[in-house]
C-alpha cells in the first residue's frame, strides 16, 4: 500500500516540476528585448504575460488619444499565442509610444 502512495507521490512531483520548467520556459520574452520602454523593462521582470499587460496598457492609451491599435495588427496571432512581429510592427508600437507619452 505505501509503495503505491510513494509512486504516486514521486509520480505526481514529476509532473509539477516538469509543468513548471515548461511554463517557465514559455513564459520568456523573445521580442521586446532591446531598448528602454516600458514593455521591454516588463518584459525582463514578469515574461511574456507581463509585457502583454503593458501592451494593454499602452494599447488603451493609444485608443483614448485616437489612435486605432488592435493587437493583430501588429503580431502575426495573438490569439494563437504567435507574437511574431508584422512588417509594420515597429512603425505602429513608435507611433503608440510617442503619442502617449
Amino acid at each position: 500500500m505505501s509503495r503505491h502512495f510513494y509512486g504516486a507521490m514521486f509520480a505526481g512531483l514529476l509532473s509539477l516540476t516538469l509543468f513548471s520548467a515548461t511554463s517557465r520556459a514559455d513564459d520568456k520574452c523573445t521580442i521586446a528585448t532591446k531598448g528602454d520602454n516600458v514593455v521591454v523593462q516588463a518584459c525582463k521582470k514578469g515574461g511574456i504575460k507581463a509585457a502583454k499587460a503593458e501592451m494593454k496598457k499602452l494599447q488603451k492609451a493609444a485608443k483614448d488619444k485616437g489612435m486605432k491599435a488592435e493587437c493583430d495588427d501588429c503580431h502575426k496571432d495573438e490569439s494563437a499565442g504567435n507574437w511574431t512581429l508584422n512588417k509594420d510592427a515597429e512603425d505602429k508600437f513608435k507611433k503608440m509610444v510617442d503619442l502617449t507619452k
